[in-house]
């Protein structure tokens, strides 16, 4: 399987750019990202700059409240999972199952979203190596887990408390778990809203705060929690 190190070296400057919240600039390099990895037959590495440009469409709906983000990365999204299977690597297809899925749950689709999830999980024995790890794992059982509470199976809240566990003693750096935490109970909050729990939703909402305060890297991830405390 080819491996375009140009492509890579671009790629980066495009993970760079998005953490830092240069989200035209990370578009930008995405696009030069994917000609050098089309260049090169790197049809892995075009498969997951898809899903780095898809997680910049989102942010970018975040900050302007277009959906017209959210439409466009729903089929950027599903473009990577089409080039996910054309590389040949059964684990290639799990993360973009994953992306499609979030796309879907930021447009409140949330029975496709169940979907998409359902195949990733499914498929989470075959994880690339990059991210065959618990914490990993969690967050994508938690994703599931909030589609099950959102289309009306009150089971999943257990199935999410287990995924918020297995993050909490899992190894996973401290970023990576307070970003992937903070949401799990923001969204464990949203879903008991939605089934009529709301005192317990609460709970969940100030667990995600106390994280929050305690990690000024998660600047975006205040914003999502004051949207989402002004819509609850």
């Amino acid at each position: 399987m080819n491996t375009s190190e140009q492509g890579r070296r671009i790629h980066g400057q495009a993970e760079e750019a998005r953490e830092k919240g240069e989200f035209v600039d990370a578009l930008r390099f995405t696009d030069e990202a994917m000609a050098a990895y089309i260049e090169d037959g790197d049809v892995l590495g075009f498969a997951e700059v898809l899903q780095s440009r898809v997680l910049t469409a989102r942010h970018l709906a975040d900050k302007t409240g277009s959906e017209l983000w959210l439409r466009y990365a729903v089929h950027a999204a599903t473009a990577g999972v089409e080039a996910a299977e054309r590389s040949g690597d059964k684990s290639a297809t799990v993360l973009p199952c994953h992306t499609v899925g979030k796309v879907y749950e930021s447009l409140g689709e949330y029975e496709e979203a169940l979907k998409w999830h359902e195949r990733a999980v499914e498929s989470k024995d075959d994880l690339p190596e990059s991210h065959n790890r618990d914490g990993f794992k969690a967050e994508m059982m938690a994703h599931l887990s909030f589609c099950q509470m959102m289309t009306g199976d009150e089971g999943g809240y257990e199935r999410l408390l287990e995924a918020i566990n297995l993050l909490e003693v899992s190894d996973e750096s401290r970023y990576n778990k307070d970003v992937w935490l903070s949401g799990m109970h923001m969204s464990a909050a949203e879903a008991l809203v939605k089934l009529g729990r709301k005192e317990e939703a609460e709970s969940h909402m100030s667990k995600a705060e106390e994280i929050i305060k305690a990690n000024p890297e998660l600047v975006l991830r205040k914003e999502q929690w004051e949207r989402l405390r002004e819509r609850l």
